[in-house]
């Protein structure tokens, strides 16, 4: 495999990861305000 296709993959994958943690973090947050009320 190419260096820029090993880079793009590397790429994608951190995106994914921080969609995920981001996701995640979003949906406890929620549910901490839905326990609050």
């Amino acid at each position: 495999m190419r260096l820029e296709r090993l880079l793009t993959l590397h790429l994608l994958q951190n995106m994914m990861a921080v969609l995920i943690i981001f996701y995640s973090g979003s949906f406890f947050s929620v549910q901490k305000l839905i326990k609050s009320f």
